[in-house]
């Protein structure tokens, strides 16, 4: 019984940052809003107040001001979806296991297994309610989500935004050369004291094609994080 109680208790603290909710103080353009798994995209006024379960998808020249709880102040530029449960902070200890969790759906499949898996499905943030086969093969919302990515990276969401990343990377491979995300994606880690797991990051960008001055950034981050590390 004891056990159990420990188990709800944990899961209540999990559970406790995703009850924030955001309100939309200022917009310009063409900014939409989606409940849950629904597909439909509706418009966003303001004063809306956006849900833990919500998304938000921005056009092209339009940008959205929202305003946390706590008073911080997060605008959101064109081009983008950002999943409203994205912004908010992780312990290390949930980060690392929901990290985990992510390096272990990213393993791929014996080939046998593929030919007679059915496809899992995942809304873009990791709900297991669903999304459609539709969503996994439109390069476009990829690119979108993952310029979400840096709304987090920008606003101090070191480990949603990792995670993110990581997870557009496995819904959409064709994405995983972007440069400048994955240098962010590693700086993430070395903000948060995951040396070696940022030095792992710059290391497996050296296997993708590079212009040489990124080839040279590259090396010499490499080359800092080793000294950091060896001491």
């Amino acid at each position: 019984m004891k056990h159990v109680i420990s188990l709800a208790f944990f899961c209540l603290i999990l559970t406790a940052g995703l009850t924030a909710q955001f309100k939309v103080t200022a917009l310009k353009g063409e900014v939409f809003i989606r409940h849950g798994a629904a597909e439909e995209w509706q418009k966003v006024a303001v004063s809306d107040v956006l849900k833990p379960d919500d998304s938000m998808k921005l056009e092209k020249h339009s940008s959205a001001t929202i305003i946390l709880e706590d008073g911080k102040k997060i605008v959101v530029p064109e081009q983008v979806i950002v999943d409203v449960s994205d912004l908010r902070d992780l312990t290390q200890d949930e980060f690392l296991l929901k990290l985990a969790m992510e390096q272990v759906r990213s393993i791929p499949l014996p080939e046998k297994e593929q030919k007679i898996n059915i496809p899992q499905t995942t809304t873009v943030h990791g709900s297991s309610k669903g999304m459609s086969e539709k969503l996994l093969i439109n390069g476009e919302v990829g690119v979108l989500q993952l310029n979400g990515t840096k709304v987090l990276f920008e606003n101090g969401y070191d480990e949603t935004g990792i995670l993110k990343t990581k997870q557009v990377f496995r819904l959409y491979p064709a994405l995983v050369k972007q440069f400048e995300t994955r240098m962010m994606v590693a700086g993430a880690f070395e903000n948060m004291n995951l040396k070696r797991d940022a030095l792992s990051e710059y290391r497996s960008l050296l296997n993708e094609p590079l212009l040489p001055q990124q080839r040279t950034q590259l090396e010499q981050k490499i080359e800092q994080l080793k000294k950091q590390i060896d001491g």
